[in-house]
């Protein structure tokens, strides 16, 4: 709750203090935060309402540690990847992602079919599991 307050009042004021650096300078710019509901003249709850939500399935894959950020090496995982998502004709992602303090792969696809996703991400769980055994 917390978190949604203040990235709510990060997008909907001014802060002054943005800064680029330009060789090796710092430069003070005032870029205005919430441009599209300035512009469109819309509160974020409104703007939030044409968003679909889509069910999530998240699948932890535990592998060795040295090998969790391999995945992307084996062309049959990233060719499941690529089918994945084209059978969700866009309308879903698929995010997997190596654990930062566990020995885990994170396998997390959202889409419109749970059933379907759940299939999906376990599926492409166990042939990561396999690939990096």
């Amino acid at each position: 709750r917390k978190q949604f307050h203040d990235e709510f009042n990060e997008m909907t004021q001014t802060d002054k203090e943005d800064t680029t650096v330009i060789e090796g300078k710092k430069e003070i710019e005032e870029k205005p935060k919430g441009k599209i509901i300035t512009e469109e003249k819309k509160s974020l709850s409104e703007l939030a309402s044409i968003m679909n939500v889509y069910p999530q399935v998240l699948v932890n894959v535990e592998v060795k540690n040295e090998v969790k950020n391999k995945f992307m090496e084996f062309e049959e995982i990233k060719n499941e990847i690529a089918r994945i998502e084209e059978l969700m004709e866009g309308c879903g992602r698929v995010l997997i992602r190596p654990s930062g303090t566990q020995p885990l792969v994170r396998v997390m696809l959202e889409g419109k079919e749970e059933g379907q996703i759940n299939e999906l991400a376990n599926n492409l769980a166990n042939l990561i599991k396999e690939k990096l055994s």
